[in-house]
Formats: C-alpha cells, sequence, structure tokens
C-alpha cells in the first residue's frame, strides 16, 4: 500500500499531543467527524472506541487503537458548551510498526510517534490485508473467519497456522456467540479438507455428519482402565478396591486361556464357569502362569478382554484366606478358605456393579446387540463428529467416558496416526471435562487425558480447540497452553482475570471491552497475533440447534393441574 493511499487526507483525524513507551494522546476536532464519514461507501467512526488508527512517521506507520476518548479536564465540568469549543482528547495504544516501501508489520514500538506527528483513521484496504501481514507463509489457507468490528468493517481472514498450531481456546459467556464461532470453525476446515473431530457434549452441532454414542458408536468395558472402572464402580479404597482389581486380573486370565485353549500352564484346573476359582486350591499352576513372560501381557494391557458380566461373582471367589491352614500351619503353596469379613466389606461393592452394568442408561452405550456393526471406540479417526447426548451424568460416567476418548486419541497419536494429517480435536463445554476427579482424599482419581493431550498432543500432529463459557473453570496449565484466544462476552469477573493471566498479550485496556461485546463480536489474541484484534464472527451456514424453549410460545397451551 502507498503513502499516499495510507494517509489520506480525507482519513484525517488529528495530532499527537503526548507520547508514552506505550500510547499517546491525540487531539482532534469533533466538529469535523462528529457523526464519523463516509468514505468509498465505507462508514469510518472516526473517534470510535476500538478503532484502528496509522500515525505517519516517515516512511513508517505506527499503527494503533483508540481505546480512551475524553473532554480536557477544564471542561469536564461545563455544562453549556458549543461543539466549536469543545478539544476532545484520545487516547490511543501503539500496537507495531508498518514498513510502508516492504510492506512488513512488525510488533513493539521501535519507532515511536512524536509530537505533532498527524494521525489518520487506518483505511479498509490496510486492514483487510492486515491479518496477512501477520502470517508467515503467504500462500497458507485462509479462513473467511469474519470482518473487524471496530469501526470501519475490513475483512478478517485467518490461516489454519495461526489457530491450531499451539492449540485453541473459544471462550464467552451464554449469548455472545462461542457456539456459531465453533459451527464456523468446523464449516471452514471442512471447506479446506480438514481432519477433525468434534466433541459434541450436547448434540446441538450439524446432523450430517453426527455419531451418537449409544447410537452407531459404542463403547467396550474394555476401553476403560483398572482407575476408571475403579471410579465407576466407587469401589473403596480398604479391601474393595484390591479385591476388585484382583478380580479384573482374574478375569483376563480366564479370557486368556480360552483363547489359547492349548496352552502347557496348565490353567485349566482353576476354571469353573468362566471364573478363576482360587478357594483352598493349589498356587503351584497359577505361580508358573505369573513367572512366564506371556503374564505382563494378559495382567497389565487391555488384549484379553475380561467378561463384565463374571466381575461381582469373581470378587467374591477374592474374598479368600491367601495362605491355607493345613495341619494347624499356614501353607504358603495353597489358598485358604472363605474370608467372610471380607466378603461382607465387598458386599456394598457387589451390588453397585450389578446395578450399574444393568443400568439402562449404562447399558445404552456399552450394548450394541441391535446394532452390531456399529463403531467401537478403536474407530474414532473414521468419525467427524462425537456427540455424548445420550451419555448419562450418573455414576460419574460423563466425565469418565470423555477421559477414555481422549486417551484413545493421545494413543492413536503417539502411534503416528495423525503424523501426515494432523487432527483438529473441538471439545465443546470443555469445563465439564477437564479439571475433573472422582473420589476424595485416597481414593481421588484425576481424570487428566484432556490436560495430558494439552501438553503432549502438538508433536504427535494432535491439536486441540477448548470451547467453554466458563474459562475459570479451565486449569492454568492448560489454558496457558493455548496459543490462540477467541474470546467473547465475558462478563464475570473471576472469568476475565483467568484470561488476563492466560495471555500475555492482553492487557486492562483489552479486558475492558470484553463485557459489552455484541453476541458474535470477539477478541482474537495470542502467539499468531502481533496483537489483540476485535471481530465480528461470520454467521455459519449450519448453526447449532439451540435447545432452549420459548417461553411465550410454550405457554400458549393452558396446563392442567390439580
Amino acid at each position: 500500500m502507498s503513502e499516499l493511499s495510507l494517509f489520506n487526507q480525507s482519513l484525517f483525524f488529528g495530532s499527537v499531543y503526548q507520547v508514552t513507551s506505550s500510547e499517546v494522546r491525540a487531539t482532534y476536532n469533533l466538529n469535523n467527524n462528529k457523526n464519523g464519514i463516509m468514505y468509498h461507501g465505507e462508514r469510518y467512526g472516526c473517534g470510535e472506541i476500538g478503532e484502528f488508527v496509522v500515525i505517519e512517521v516517515g516512511i513508517y506507520a505506527v499503527l494503533g487503537r483508540i481505546t480512551k476518548s475524553e473532554l480536557e479536564a477544564k471542561e469536564k465540568f461545563l455544562t453549556q458548551i458549543s461543539n466549536s469549543d469543545m478539544q476532545p482528547m484520545s487516547t490511543i495504544q501503539l500496537l507495531g510498526n508498518y514498513e510502508i516501501l516492504n510492506e512488513k508489520l512488525s510488533t513493539g514500538t521501535k519507532i515511536t510517534p512524536r509530537i505533532g506527528d498527524k494521525i489518520y483513521i487506518a483505511p479498509i484496504e490496510f486492514l483487510d490485508k492486515l491479518t496477512s501481514l501477520f502470517e508467515n507463509d503467504k500462500n497458507s489457507i485462509k479462513f473467511d473467519f469474519g470482518t473487524f468490528s471496530k469501526g470501519v468493517k475490513g475483512k478478517f481472514q485467518i490461516s489454519p497456522e495461526q489457530l491450531f498450531t499451539r492449540h485453541c481456546a473459544i471462550l464467552g459467556a451464554t449469548g455472545g456467540g462461542k457456539s456459531y464461532t465453533v459451527a464456523k470453525l468446523i464449516e471452514e476446515i471442512e471447506k479446506n479438507n480438514g481432519n477433525y473431530l468434534l466433541i459434541d457434549a450436547t448434540g446441538e452441532y450439524s446432523q450430517e455428519y453426527k455419531t451418537i454414542l449409544g447410537n452407531n458408536l459404542f463403547l467396550e468395558y474394555s476401553d476403560f482402565t483398572e482407575d476408571d472402572l475403579v471410579s465407576f464402580f466407587s469401589a473403596s479404597i480398604g479391601v474393595q478396591r484390591p479385591k476388585m482389581l484382583e478380580a479384573i486380573k482374574s478375569l483376563k486370565i480366564v479370557a486368556y486361556n480360552k483363547n489359547n485353549i492349548n496352552n502347557d500352564l496348565k490353567l485349566n484346573n482353576y476354571i469353573v464357569n468362566d471364573l478363576f476359582i482360587k478357594l483352598n486350591n493349589s498356587k503351584n499352576n497359577f505361580n508358573q502362569f505369573l513367572n512366564d513372560k506371556v503374564s505382563s501381557e494378559v495382567l497389565y494391557t487391555n488384549k484379553y478382554k475380561f467378561d463384565i458380566n463374571k466381575l461381582s461373582q469373581q470378587i467374591i471367589n477374592e474374598c479368600i484366606y491367601e495362605e491355607a491352614l493345613i495341619n494347624n500351619a499356614k501353607s504358603p503353596h495353597n489358598w485358604g478358605g472363605r474370608n467372610e469379613t471380607e466378603s461382607n466389606y465387598c458386599s456394598s461393592l457387589i451390588s453397585r456393579i450389578n446395578h450399574r452394568i444393568n443400568h439402562a442408561e449404562v447399558r445404552k452405550i456399552f450394548d450394541n446387540s441391535q446394532n452390531p456393526s456399529a463403531l467401537k471406540l478403536k474407530d474414532i479417526t473414521k468419525i467427524k463428529s462425537l456427540s455424548l447426548e445420550l451419555v448419562t451424568y450418573q455414576f460419574n460416567l460423563r466425565p469418565i467416558v470423555a477421559n477414555c476418548i481422549a486417551r484413545q486419541l493421545l494413543a492413536n497419536a503417539r502411534k503416528g496416526d495423525y503424523k501426515d494429517k494432523p487432527l483438529i480435536v473441538i471439545v465443546d463445554e470443555a469445563h465439564n471435562f477437564l479439571n475433573q476427579s472422582i473420589g476424595e482424599g485416597d481414593t481421588n482419581y484425576r481424570l487428566d487425558a484432556f490436560e495430558i493431550l494439552a501438553k503432549e498432543g502438538r508433536k504427535y500432529g494432535l491439536h486441540l480447540v477448548l470451547a467453554t463459557q466458563r474459562p475459570s473453570d479451565i486449569p492454568d496449565g492448560v489454558l496457558s497452553q493455548m496459543g490462540t484466544l477467541i474470546i467473547h462476552r465475558l462478563t464475570n469477573d473471576r472469568d476475565r482475570e483467568k484470561v488476563e493471566r492466560a495471555c500475555g498479550d492482553i492487557d486492562k485496556s483489552v479486558i475492558g471491552f470484553l463485557p459489552n461485546l455484541a453476541s458474535g463480536e470477539a477478541i482474537v489474541a495470542g502467539t499468531g497475533f502481533p496483537f489483540p484484534i476485535s471481530v465480528k464472527v461470520n454467521e455459519p451456514k449450519n448453526p447449532p440447534i439451540i435447545k432452549s424453549k420459548k417461553f411465550s410460545k410454550a405457554w400458549e397451551t393452558p396446563i392442567n393441574k390439580v
């Protein structure tokens, strides 16, 4: 852009009268631009808060943004004053330097304005190309994301590298436009053949690619780790947890033996009705199995899938004395008889297991008998959108399932599944799945798969987009990993403070905009941008389904109550 078009007299705003290291103050004539101006068919605010300006400094243009406007202190108390007598002042935050000849934008203020330098409103042609100046690769894909939302409406285009390379977070209170932004990103990724997976917490997004957990994708209990199962069944730490873990190992041995019927480890003597019987049995063959190299694969991996329906019965079989009493002497080579005390301690656990695995809401996501050809968790790379709308909140099942999904994705990534085509994982309502733990004290189990994914995922081609209305509930360590923040309206003080701590580019002047952003407006900030930018996000072609009811419509029909 030429110097002449950048410093256009028709867009002259005012002059610098005070300079600091980070901002300047300017005087301008309110009479000339009280209601803004129209130039080449576009309206320019000429002094509106958030508007971009350029300050003429030799061969440079210093880019700035208006953050404050006021009258001189001596005039603030005058009640009768004409426009011609007013002397308004603007505070302009300095954002960066633009080399006009090289068309290069750099952050910081290595060239600072001087008193008397002229200030112009940034023309729309300059704003249209502003985001491309941030991008090192000029040939990268550009998303048609939105327009600049303050002052003139220049196009805001953004590359996937700027958005996703160091993860992304979409933050905003209810009604601020967060869900529309998620839908718009999905639309742009889809349009450009991107590889993505949406974890849709409530089923509000497009039906076109939706896979529903419990409808056309089902889990297996082998997808859960032992800690997942302990948490799901609420096994206490004293007797219940160790007996349950032993029961799982015993059932894995049963599964191994069934798949290797001709093995020479002589395990058949222990197995009756698909249960591993230890009661008064010899340990010799069992110890031989433990010493065999295959035991680690059987006991400590999920290669051999055990029958969850046998778990409660197997726990009963684990409630025995570890050593038999033979001729009034303990025998370490044999298991003993029934330990009624342990059986009594485990009775409540056995009841919970039987209740939960047979509960209709639980069976819904594990029982694929009505759809045997349905997808499994290992097939997750084949789908674009996974809805959790059928997953119950009871028994801590929903956060455990989400953690299980994240763990599977990370396992796939470590195998190199996303090396050639990175996967963007979009997690809606992320506050429901991060910073979660189950139990208290010694039984506390942290569901941290998403946090590990945020820290390790990028090097394996796995990139996160977290969408939440409650940033304060996202762990500091996760939010600090987000290289790009798209921040819609935030009215809660704790949420704004969390955002300010997480992103060094956001200061008090930017935080001040957040409570007053209109629906669909957002501040975009992060490592891919030299400074925060206020944007009006384009509406998606397939907006999310808003499930809240209209009271007036619902109340048209009378309700008969006793």
